[in-house]
């Protein structure tokens, strides 16, 4: 059925749209897929890499600074300032970093960068993560805490990953406390959250549309004569040559219908002529019979002038009828050339018409 169609019927209503916006709509729900699981992948490796870094301060900066004696006890005084200095310098300038906190054995915090914080008065013993860390396991969490921006600076509440690491001394192998070193969550995650995420929300939106595409082509397909509105060039074009085309129909077939018209109208005089010539045939047939029987019944000789009379007659009779057949043939042959032509410009249902 041809029905006028706008731009969206376009693309949605034709035989091959359903499949072409099934495909890409599969295509875009797989790339959302991957991109969602990407974005998780980046963010995972951002997160063992900052728990790698706070490794490698505490085996380092913290290793060479402490000892066994010194973390067996809240570190106070001149201890605390000096390895307050060697905390600074060596894990604190690093902006991701945002508190260093310092667990003895049995849970006990000793040491903070946060000065607001009561050394050697809160007790995280029974924190899974802190005792992960004197167990010997590396833990971390991401959480919501009060942190100072820098040593002495007041403090906010921000998001942090906090990374629990066992504490060795140079003087002590085992285990002689926890480290817990908090980085901001944000500058782990923001690097790898902001392309990925814009890569969601568009792969996610297209292939949202795609599948309202995709629902809207699962219609009856229809066939387009134009975009219904006139609103651009191609669809008045698209107009103009379905008239065209319209109007040369028309024509051809007033065409046709005058040519059976004319052809019928010679018909009817070809059959009228044959059926006069039929008559003279049959008459000249008759006559040529009659004198053939009175020259048979003939039992005398006759006359010499009667003899000549009736061979005269005779020749002029079988004369018309050479004449008749000949007339005959002629009218035969015009009207089978013109029931051909008619036969093949005419439809049958006209020619069955004119038949009757």
């Amino acid at each position: 059925m041809l029905v006028p169609m706008n731009t969206l019927e376009r693309f949605t209503r034709d035989r091959v749209s359903r499949f072409i916006w099934g495909g890409v709509t599969v295509v875009l729900v797989i790339v959302t897929a991957f991109v969602w699981n990407q974005g998780a992948s980046e963010l995972r490796l951002a997160e063992q890499a900052a728990r790698q870094k706070a490794e490698n301060y505490t085996n380092t900066v913290l290793y060479r600074a402490l000892d066994e004696q010194l973390v067996s006890e809240p570190i106070l005084g001149q201890n605390y300032r000096d390895l307050l200095i060697d905390v600074v310098g060596g894990i604190m300038v690093d902006d991701d970093v945002a508190r260093v906190r310092i667990y003895r054995v049995d849970g006990q915090l000793i040491f903070s960068t946060d000065e607001r914080e009561d050394v050697g008065l809160v007790n995280a013993g029974d924190d899974p993560n802190v005792q992960a860390a004197l167990a010997g396991r590396t833990a971390d969490a991401v959480a919501s805490t009060s942190v100072g921006a820098n040593a002495g600076s007041s403090s906010t509440t921000t998001q942090v990953l906090a990374s629990f690491v066992p504490l060795h001394t140079r003087d002590r192998i085992a285990v002689v406390g926890a480290v817990e070193i908090d980085q901001y969550y944000a500058n782990i995650a923001g690097s790898v959250r902001e392309p990925w995420a814009t890569l969601r929300w568009v792969s996610a939106i297209a292939a949202a549309a795609c599948f309202v595409l995709l629902a809207l082509s699962m219609r009856t397909p229809v066939a387009a004569i134009g975009a219904g509105s006139g609103r651009d060039s191609g669809d008045g074009g698209a107009h103009e040559q379905g008239r065209s085309e319209t109007k040369r129909e028309t024509e051809r077939l007033a065409r046709a219908e005058a040519a059976a018209a004319s052809a019928a109208t010679e018909l009817k005089e070809a059959r009228d002529q044959l059926g006069m010539a039929e008559d003279s045939y049959r008459r000249l047939d008759a006559k040529l019979k009659e004198a053939q029987s009175k020259i048979a019944e003939s039992q005398q000789p006759p006359a010499d002038a009667r003899v000549a009379e009736l061979e005269e007659a005779l020749r002029e009779a079988e004369a018309e009828l050479a004449l008749a057949s000949a007339s005959l043939e002629e009218a035969t042959a015009v009207s089978e050339s013109d029931t051909s032509v008619v036969s093949t410009t005419l439809d049958p249902q006209i020619l069955d018409e004119l038949e009757t």
